[in-house]
């Protein structure tokens, strides 16, 4: 299945390159998702690796967390993994471009690329292919240097 690719520079100079379904159409919440990876690439490629270590095959699921106090809003996500072959993948399977995902899980190299999914709603989880520096064997030894 085909898709599109997105390249693009963060502050620091870091190149992203994003791949996504070529038939589902570029969204301006696609420019948010790009932001949420530049500045969480290391989180990101830490939770795919350490995911893929321990659960085999599957995706990081990025959801935006709810406030707890409506007073104060701060914009906050939640990180998990979802096994390729496991039960949450299953019960979304209608929201996902499944042949894409399908695809990219056969073929990604765990070391050097992220597979992601953005839920924005039940309605709607958009689904990303993301390599960048650190790969993401490197970014989960970052993440846990400063707990040694």
């Amino acid at each position: 299945m085909a898709s599109r690719t997105t390249t693009f520079i963060d502050d620091d100079a870091q190149i992203f390159t994003v791949r996504a379904p070529a038939h589902i159409p570029e969204a301006p919440v696609e420019s948010d998702h790009h932001d949420f990876m530049a500045d969480h690439w290391v989180d990101l490629a830490a939770a795919s690796y350490m995911g893929f270590q321990k659960l085999g095959i599957g995706l990081v699921v990025v959801q935006e967390r709810p406030s707890v106090d409506d007073a104060v809003k701060m914009e906050a996500h939640t990180l998990g993994y979802a096994q390729a072959d496991g039960i949450w993948m299953k019960q979304r399977s209608g929201q996902l471009p499944m042949e894409w995902v399908d695809t990219q899980l056969q073929s990604y190299d765990p070391n050097e690329s992220v597979l992601a999914l953005f839920v924005e709603s039940e309605d709607t989880i958009r689904a990303y292919a993301i390599s960048a520096q650190p790969n993401p064997p490197d970014a989960l030894r970052e993440a846990r240097a400063p707990l040694n």
